[in-house]
């Protein structure tokens, strides 16, 4: 599983997070990709001095689901099957990769989703993204058939293949939870990583809004529905 399985970091204005992030990452040995999503600042200069496999560039900013879909369909023509997704901003635990690695081998044809949820170190979420999260991940599992407690977690796993054949439309935030509905309905396994919680100080650059994202988020799952 390991050859057929890359890094994909979606990236936008990250410069402050994300050297330190891909320098943590060499310890695994595993091809990384960066999407760099039309940053204005030295993201792709950053970028490209830590020599990943390939920076995917897009000239202006379309939204971090446009830019996981750029990496996946850029990793597939490279010949990988999978991409482990993680955020730029330093949130997600490198240490739960082999954790990752490990299921990717067990499920290959299923999403795998960090669930922060089953960590006592969920108290270091901001009490409006957790109430947020908690709500907007009950309607998506009610949605998609089957359970998902983090929904907003970006750390996941995704089987390129079955991913892009759900015919995904988002192109911001609202695509991770597009490809949880569509998956769940077609009978896509959606298996759950229990994964440490935390947000580095300064590297905030996360560019979620709990409640007006968490609406589109709810449009998209009711347009999937349909």
């Amino acid at each position: 599983m390991l050859n057929s399985l890359a890094l994909l970091i979606p990236a936008y204005n990250a410069e402050g997070a994300l050297e330190g992030v891909l320098e943590t990452l060499t310890a695994f040995s595993l091809p990384i990709l960066v999407a760099n999503d039309g940053s204005s600042d030295r993201t792709e200069e950053i970028a490209r001095s830590a020599n990943p496999l390939k920076v995917l560039n897009h000239p202006q900013n379309r939204g971090k689901g446009a830019a996981l879909l750029t990496g996946m369909k850029a990793a597939e023509e490279l010949g990988f099957t999978h991409v482990l997704t993680l955020d730029a901003d330093g949130q997600h635990p490198v240490e739960s990769i082999p954790d990752f690695v490990d299921k990717c081998s067990e499920h290959p044809t299923a999403i795998l989703v960090g669930d922060r949820f089953a960590d006592r170190t969920i108290g270091h979420m901001p009490f409006v993204r957790r109430l947020s999260n908690g709500i907007s991940s009950k309607l998506i599992s009610w949605a998609a058939r089957t359970t998902v407690p983090d929904a907003q977690c970006g750390m996941r796993v995704y089987p390129i293949k079955e991913t892009l054949a759900l015919n995904l439309e988002s192109e911001g935030y609202a695509l991770e939870s597009e490809v949880l509905v569509k998956a769940g309905r077609r009978g896509i396994p959606v298996v759950n990583i229990p994964i440490a919680c935390h947000y580095p100080e300064g590297t905030s650059t996360s560019g979620y809004r709990a409640f007006v994202d968490s609406w589109r988020i709810a449009k998209i799952v009711i347009r999937s529905l349909r």
